[in-house]
């Protein structure tokens, strides 16, 4: 029946769990001449170990960032969000600053 495989779909098959929460583990590196240099660890979509350095950003807020990032959905919207939290915007906007992270 046609309404039984739509919901499967909508409920297991669209979810970010089905499509993102089952990749790969990969390492995302910071390259140097930006804010932040390090690297981001990602397992089943989600960043589980962030290390980085900045010449800017005193290192209690890059602690900081850290520790919020572990756990969190590696997508935009979720880490503009923990960015703008946790970096105060005198080294720009949320939004320019999760570039940095993709």
């Amino acid at each position: 029946d046609m309404e039984k495989v739509r919901q499967l779909a909508e409920g297991k098959y669209r979810t970010w769990d089905w499509i993102f929460g089952w990749s790969p583990d990969y390492e995302v590196v910071l390259e140097e001449g930006r804010l932040f240099t390090g690297s981001l660890h990602v397992h089943r979509g989600k960043i589980v170990r962030a290390s980085f350095t900045s010449d800017q950003v005193p290192e209690p807020v890059i602690r900081t960032l850290e520790d919020a990032l572990c756990g969190c959905r590696h997508e935009t919207g979720e880490v503009e969000n923990v960015i703008s939290q946790t970096v105060p915007s005198q080294w720009g906007t949320a939004s320019a600053l999760a570039e940095t992270f993709f």
